[in-house]
């Protein structure tokens, strides 16, 4: 994957640091507060408390699966368990996206993933 000019990203520990990406040369119509769309080989999605997809524009859990996602916390199985369920990695970042598979971050969910190691 070659450098980002001029984009933003939107990325997190765990998962490789770059998500998404907004391009303002490809993307300068879109609306402001938005971290893009997903990078080649990385799926996000927007998810309720109990996982299932939520429609577009609604705000739910954003989770993460591709490439990028670590296999696991090292030699700590319950907190791997607690933030890899079901192959998607679990952010804590509230988010929606919009018709067009563009991202928008809105804040952080009261359950947060393991920080350490």
């Amino acid at each position: 994957m070659g450098a980002h000019q001029g984009g933003e990203l939107f990325g997190r520990a765990g998962t490789g640091c770059d998500q998404c990406l907004l391009q303002p040369d490809l993307d300068a119509e879109r609306e402001p507060g938005t971290v893009g769309t997903p990078i080649e080989g990385v799926q996000m999605r927007v998810v309720d408390d109990n996982g299932n997809k939520e429609p577009h524009g609604e705000t739910g859990e954003i989770v993460i699966r591709g490439h990028n996602v670590m296999k696991g916390y090292w030699r700590r199985p319950e907190a791997t368990d607690a933030a890899i369920r079901d192959g998607w990695f679990h952010t804590g970042d509230l988010g929606r996206v919009d018709q067009d598979g563009y991202f928008s971050i809105v804040g952080r969910s009261t359950v947060k993933p393991p920080q350490r190691g």
